[in-house]
């Protein structure tokens, strides 16, 4: 049973080879990286070492040439603040939880805010039902939170809410009901196509 040399393994067969090529050209001759910053890195402790039994007591100790980014040791002192003001080790902040499935508060989605009873709404001049339907264009409906919720005019209400003397009773799709509060009466306006 042989398997004969078609031209798919030949392709395979010369990109491994690239591969094993490329792997001994690196190795043999850019040599090692991690070998050569090691070789350096050991020379220089060295040599201070030697520069440090040289020199007498009170002579001023040299300063090291800046050393390029990456290449030094690393500042911590952000991560460490950062850590700093975690959470004591043995103190879990879920503690203070009553639920340990819970969110945390600052997590849960805050829902619109109703409109408070009794809170006084700044009303204008009532417009007539066809000046209300001139006046403004239902932009779109939607369902937010269990609240029915019209856009008129680029800004979202709320059923209750009121706008130029109307209340908004009712939303249904692509269409909101608004009455009048002093007349009573209902306009219809729909969603522009």
């Amino acid at each position: 049973m042989s398997k004969k040399l078609t031209r798919q393994r030949k392709w395979l067969l010369g990109v491994m080879g690239l591969g094993i090529a490329a792997v001994v050209v690196d190795r043999t001759l850019m040599g090692d990286p991690t070998a050569a910053n090691a070789s350096s890195a050991a020379a220089d402790s060295e040599a201070l070492l030697i520069d440090a039994a040289d020199r007498e007591a009170d002579a001023p100790v040299p300063v090291a040439a800046p050393v390029a980014p990456g290449e030094g040791p690393l500042d911590l002192s952000d991560f460490s603040e950062r850590l700093a003001g975690l959470t004591p080790l043995g103190q879990d902040a879920s503690a203070d939880r009553a639920d340990a499935f819970a969110p945390p508060a600052a997590w849960v989605v805050q829902p619109l805010a109703q409109p408070e009873p009794g809170e006084p709404q700044a009303v204008s001049a009532v417009l007539t039902p066809a000046e209300f339907e001139r006046r403004h264009e239902l932009n779109g409906t939607m369902r937010a939170d269990g609240m029915q919720i019209a856009v008129l005019d680029t800004k979202p209400y709320r059923v209750g809410q009121i706008v130029d003397g109307y209340v908004l009773r009712h939303v249904a799709s692509r269409l909101a009901v608004w009455e009048c509060q002093e007349t009573g009466e209902s306009v219809v306006l729909r969603e522009s196509e």
